[in-house]
């Protein structure tokens, strides 16, 4: 069994996002063969992105990616590696396909950024009329605080209680229709274990 290792800025995706990754593989696209590392390697942002460079397009720091991805074929045994970053203000179509060519020079893998948190994946998933009664009537990838969004849906939300309760209930299906960052995940999930992903769901 070959094994994938993520990457991660956040502490509450350490969990999350190894647990949303494994779902993505065996229910979404059924491949066989692969699992991912049950915990995440978390490296700051600081360390991922270039902050010297200006906004938004903002390439990864190639020292540091090349880093964390040895450490996670050494530590985590990994065949290949996932990494995460939330955009934020930057283009995710600038530091994905950098970090993707630090990965791949060593392993197999690529790196996606969500737009613009992890977060915003998370609001996709609530019902449009869950979130137009919230107040929240435009695409949860314009809001600039989508944390701070899910407390409308989640008492006291905090990502290192909750981040993987919500990871759970998420219809990636419906999630990948919505989100091009999130369908840039599964189709990046995909290409690594080599298989064909399901088509896209129409809106």
């Amino acid at each position: 069994m070959k094994r994938i290792a993520c990457i991660v800025e956040g502490e509450g995706e350490r969990r999350a996002f190894p647990w949303l990754c494994n779902r993505i593989l065996f229910n979404h696209l059924r491949a066989s063969g692969w699992r991912v590392n049950e915990e995440a390697f978390r490296y700051p942002r600081g360390n991922l992105v270039d902050g010297k460079s200006p906004s938004p397009r903002k390439p990864c720091v190639r020292p540091e990616v090349d880093r964390v991805v040895r450490l996670a074929q050494r530590v985590g045994k990994a065949d290949a590696v996932i990494a995460l970053c939330d955009a934020d203000d930057d283009c995710p179509a600038i530091w994905g396909p950098d970090a993707s060519t630090v990965i791949t020079a060593i392993l197999p893998g690529g790196a996606v950024m969500a737009c613009r948190e992890y977060e915003s994946w998370l609001l996709w998933n609530r019902p449009e009329g869950e979130r137009t009664q919230a107040g929240l009537n435009s695409s949860p990838e314009q809001l600039r605080d989508a944390k701070g969004a899910m407390k409308h849906f989640v008492q006291d939300y905090r990502p290192t209680a909750h981040q993987l309760p919500e990871t759970q209930r998420l219809d990636i299906a419906h999630v990948r229709a919505h989100s091009d960052s999130f369908d840039k995940l599964v189709r990046t999930l995909a290409a690594i274990c080599g298989v064909q992903p399901p088509p896209r769901l129409s809106l």
